[in-house]
């Protein structure tokens, strides 16, 4: 009887053993794929050196690198990049389509043109604390063919764009008719060809503050 508690404690240990040694090693390899590889990073760096040299002039320099570990983006490895003339921060990637590198140089620049365009309004109609983020396809500049030189403003072009705009309050009732007007204003005054306009009350915290968000698509390539 001795024997067998003898030998139910030692499997035990070793059970125990086992477990704790999985556990680390999963701990381990956890937190080497949270850290970006020095090797990959001065590749991204150097590959997006020449295209720099290749696509835009002397303005575009490096800040940075960008890891990606979580899947949200379209890549793991890109280098930031910022256009001293005009203040647009965009990055540089190896598209996993297409293994050429690409840039978000006219997706950003739009973006932060739209934003900068629909902030005064958005401030005027439904108040200063709400704000507003821009979105297009990453690589637009790619499928359009457009470069930096040649991309023009974003109202000549037919470019499906995401605004959203983040409101710090609960509903009211006559949200729905402000919200309206504020896609005639982003069709007519901003001739914004296609998009939609998403309104999430999000407090300044970042708590959610109703669970439905308002939602409109517009234009010639409404989703």
């Amino acid at each position: 009887m001795a024997k067998q508690k003898s030998n139910m404690l030692r499997f035990g240990i070793i059970s125990a053993s086992v477990i704790v040694g999985v556990i680390v090693i999963v701990v381990v390899v956890y937190n080497l794929s949270m850290k970006p590889s020095k090797t990959k990073t001065d590749e991204i760096q150097r590959d997006a050196k020449s295209y720099i040299s290749e696509h835009f002039g002397s303005s575009v320099h490096l800040i940075g690198t960008v890891y990606d570990n979580m899947g949200n983006m379209n890549y793991d490895y890109a280098a930031k990049a910022e256009d001293k003339k005009t203040g647009t921060q965009f990055v540089i990637y190896r598209s996993e389509e297409t293994n050429k590198l690409v840039d978000t140089y006219v997706s950003q620049k739009w973006s932060d043109d739209i934003r900068k365009d629909t902030l005064p309004y958005v401030h005027k109609k439904i108040g200063k604390k709400a704000d507003v983020l821009a979105y297009y396809d990453d690589e637009i500049g790619e499928k359009l063919r457009l470069s930096s030189s040649t991309m023009g403003s974003y109202k000549d072009r037919d470019a499906y764009v995401t605004v959203r705009v983040s409101l710090p309050r609960k509903k009211k009732s006559t949200d729905n008719e402000q919200f309206k007007e504020m896609v005639s204003y982003l069709e007519k005054d901003l001739k914004i060809k296609s998009g939609q306009l998403i309104v999430g009350y999000v407090a300044e915290n970042g708590e959610i503050l109703e669970d439905n968000e308002w939602h409109k698509t517009f234009g010639s390539q409404t989703k």
